[in-house]
């Protein structure tokens, strides 16, 4: 039996954080929590409902949030880690499929694939990770990757690239990559990365990161 571990990073999500480790819970031997500075009780529902709750000491973001729970996960001995956002957005019930995937051995990592893009910043993040590793929805939330990944690379996400330097990395690792195709559910409250501009800004800076570090370096390989 594989054993399978979750990590969700969340931020003031005490209003979706239960229904996203409810069913979670009928496919993953372990979830982890890694509260990000919330102001709410967001790790008291976490921890009532059985999560490994981990509290930062400072707000860190998404990307950090989950090196650090990675990183506790794999003290756990994982044989396959699952990433899903704790907003609620995720169809929880496909991520048998995500696993499925992988413990056929067919794929390292799969990635939610998200139809359409509601920034436009995502549709630039797209167009680039699409010419140079295939991947079309980089900073979707939802992955699912073998340990070894994590194992040979190190770590997730030390560019603060809105979770997508794992991707990166594993392409000029050479690990086999999946889109999986996904619908959302809208959210019922603001976004945690702010307003259109603000969220816009966050994620042109992490694409600029992600441009700097791997245009060269992938054009190379």
């Amino acid at each position: 039996m594989k054993k399978i571990i979750a990590i969700i990073p969340a931020h003031n999500e005490e209003n979706t954080v239960e229904k996203v480790i409810i069913p979670l819970q009928k496919f993953t031997d372990q979830i982890i929590v890694v509260d990000d500075r919330s102001e709410d009780k967001t790790a008291k529902i976490a921890k009532k409902r059985g999560a490994i709750v981990i509290s930062n000491v400072s707000k860190l973001g998404p990307s950090k949030s989950l090196d650090i729970g990675i990183r506790k996960a794999l003290k756990l001995n994982p044989d396959i880690l699952v990433t899903i956002d704790a907003d609620g957005q995720h169809p929880v019930n496909i991520v048998p499929n995500f696993i499925k995937l992988i413990k056929k051995q067919k794929f390292d990592v799969v990635v939610g694939c998200r139809k359409e893009l509601p920034r436009i910043t995502e549709v630039l993040f797209s167009y680039y990770s699409t010419k140079k590793i295939g991947v079309k929805d980089p900073i979707n939330g939802l992955k699912a990757f073998k340990k070894e990944v994590i194992l040979k690379i190190g770590y997730f996400d030390k560019l603060d690239s809105m979770t997508s330097e794992i991707l990166f990395e594993s392409y000029i690792n050479k690990f086999k990559i999946y889109n999986y195709p996904i619908e959302v559910y809208e959210r019922k409250d603001k976004p945690r990365l702010g307003g259109v501009l603000l969220a816009n800004i966050k994620m042109f800076i992490a694409l600029l990161k992600v441009f700097k570090k791997y245009t060269l370096k992938i054009w190379k390989k």
